[in-house]
């Protein structure tokens, strides 16, 4: 399970928790580095780990909820996978840079989470 997205799940948990309204809560989260490996598609996984991918519930919870999840398009060709061998869940950005540029200039605000 990737700890960084059960931080996501955490924070837009407390959130709804200290009162903000669900439809105003607005979360997005940017998968880069070696947390690409969490969010390919179960047969992806199964091939590489010869297991399901254990995030992938995780993933359809948070898209379920309203959380958008983008992928580093870098990361996504550095560990040479297929588009369709990432989650349907989750698109592909150019780069998490420029997916955190955009998403700050949309209004978001940045913070880092990661998990073990």
């Amino acid at each position: 399970m990737n700890g960084a997205l059960l931080e996501v799940a955490r924070t837009f948990n407390l959130l709804l928790a200290n009162g903000a309204p669900k439809e105003k809560v607005k979360v997005a989260a940017v998968i880069h580095a070696q947390s690409v490996l969490s969010i390919l598609t179960d047969p992806a996984y199964k091939e590489r780990f010869g297991i399901p991918n254990p995030t992938l519930p995780l993933i359809a919870k948070l898209k379920e909820a309203g959380v958008d999840l983008y992928v580093c398009g870098q990361n996504v060709g550095y560990y040479d996978f297929k588009p369709e061998e990432i989650s349907p869940d989750v698109k592909i950005a150019l780069s998490a840079k420029t997916a955190l540029i955009t998403l700050d200039q949309m209004g978001y605000s940045f913070l880092n989470v990661s998990g073990n």
